[in-house]
């Protein structure tokens, strides 16, 4: 998959490079061509949601990837002149998502499901990506309802906090106090 994409786009940019160089350029041309770069872009952002197992999420790909493009374009309409950010959808926004392919056909597309930590375990001495202290959480929880046994909150947060450890049985029991308080 990821290796036709990076041919597809290699032609897609091209061809406007050429026009360019040949001075043949008409905006009958400009308008085919971003208007397959919209679609291409859009329709990438659509595959990597799926590749990443993003679901609904799929669509902030394509915000991130695509509105930029679509500036730029509305621009140039009224300026004449296509000035691109850096990075942009139609060039080094699809190479990243090829990349990030190539990636997922090395390491598995269960490596978007696991936790942060587990991705990208050379990070895990960063103290807010390894901070799952539930059972401290658990113990200043408990500290605090023997002194307010009446704060909905600390037996919601404590419920969260035995949910976070699967002991579901005590989450239930904290949840069913926090809707009794």
């Amino acid at each position: 998959m990821g290796s036709s994409c990076t041919r597809v786009a290699s032609i897609f940019v091209s061809d406007g490079k050429q026009a360019r160089r040949t001075n043949s350029s008409s905006p009958l041309g400009e308008l085919f061509d971003h208007g397959r770069d919209a679609l291409a872009s859009t329709f990438e952002t659509m595959d990597f949601g799926s590749t990443a197992m993003c679901g609904g999420d799929s669509f902030w790909f394509w915000v991130i990837l695509s509105i930029p493009f679509y500036g730029a374009t509305w621009e140039h309409y009224f300026t004449n002149a296509l000035i691109l950010p850096i990075v942009n959808g139609p060039t080094e926004g699809l190479a990243l998502i090829y990349g990030l392919h190539f990636m997922t056909a090395i390491v598995g597309a269960q490596w978007w499901a696991q936790p942060f930590q587990q991705s990208i375990p050379f990070l895990s001495w960063i103290p807010y990506v390894n901070a799952h202290k539930y059972g401290q959480a658990i113990d200043l929880y408990t500290q605090a309802i023997e002194l307010n046994s009446q704060n909905v909150v600390y037996w919601a947060n404590r419920s969260l906090a035995h949910t976070k450890l699967e002991e579901y049985g005590s989450a239930i029991q904290d949840a069913t106090k926090a809707i009794d308080c």
